[in-house]
């Protein structure tokens, strides 16, 4: 934010990621994946401060193969 915003009365607001490695054992994969977030910000004259901690994180994926095949044709002697 360059200027506060008199509208709705937000003097600031900050936020601070930290990033760092982490390792999955099933897939053998490295992700730079958020580890803490701080945020502040003054708005209607309050001021705030959280943290947020990340830990534990669960990898998962989705097989997506495609099989393009001729349509099934039902026999009509079947469906009779």
């Amino acid at each position: 934010m360059i200027a506060p915003v008199p509208e709705i009365k937000l003097v600031t607001d900050r936020t601070i990621i930290e990033y760092g490695p982490v390792h999955f054992r099933e897939n053998q994969v490295d992700m730079w994946l958020p580890q803490s977030a701080e945020l502040y910000y003054d708005w209607k004259g309050r001021r705030s401060h959280r943290r947020h901690g990340f830990s534990n994180y669960l990898l998962f994926s989705v097989g997506d193969k495609q099989r393009i095949s001729a349509p099934k044709i039902e026999d009509e002697a079947a469906s009779n």
